[in-house]
């Protein structure tokens, strides 16, 4: 399957909207508008800091983050508009200082380059978030080798550091377990890009943030 291409951004882009229930679909599409031009490709648009500047993150009513994407920031951009930028700074901050710390193990641990997800309350305006969540993608042959430290770290995070720790590996586009690591990135992105189902089985989209170590 094609990779979608990276789009450059006009300051026009507003949102991502699902097309479909997400609730019936294991892959959800998405539209992405730009003016009178839409974009029904299957994912969420990723907005690298290297090539493009994303657009204004903002909340929306409910306080899910803005764009309905994935949207990769710098480490100290991260801070500066979810722990500074926010009310209750000195919650966020411990939870935040706590979250530094859990990278620094994992860099020990893996000693490999890899990248992660922030999802959850910690990425929206509630007030006081639990926790932090996070989705770390780890190299296949780093992720394989090292079966033991990630579950251990999974199954400690959240005593050690407030982290509700997920994993997964990926792969270049020509490894034979590639199409399987997107497959299990889809599901992160149905799972953490929209909240928890309500009465009526409606479930509402967030954005998602990208750090890349």
């Amino acid at each position: 399957m094609k990779a979608a291409p990276r789009c450059h951004l006009p300051s026009f882009l507003r949102q991502m909207t699902p097309l479909c229930c997400p609730q019936k679909v294991t892959r959800v599409t998405y539209l992405l508008f730009l003016g009178d031009k839409a974009w029904p490709k299957g994912h969420f648009p990723i907005f690298d800091r290297k090539k493009h500047l994303p657009p204004m993150m903002k909340f929306d009513e409910r306080g899910h983050l803005v764009p309905y994407a994935i949207t990769e920031l710098k480490l100290s951009d991260f801070e500066s508009f979810f722990v500074t930028g926010l009310e209750n700074t000195a919650h966020r901050s411990a939870l935040f200082q706590k979250y530094l710390s859990f990278v620094e193990g994992l860099k020990k641990t893996f000693g490999a380059t890899f990248y992660q997800w922030i999802v959850g309350s910690f990425v929206t305006q509630k007030h006081l978030p639990g926790d932090v969540d996070v989705v770390t993608f780890l190299p296949f042959e780093v992720m394989t080798k090292k079966v033991r430290a990630v579950d251990i770290i999974k199954s400690s995070a959240k005593e050690n550091y407030q982290i509700d720790a997920h994993f997964a590996y990926f792969c270049k586009w020509n490894h034979r377990f590639y199409e399987q690591s997107k497959e299990d990135e889809n599901e992160f992105r149905l799972l953490f890009g929209f909240s928890r189902e309500e009465a009526n089985r409606k479930r509402w989209p967030k954005g998602i943030i990208k750090i890349s170590f």
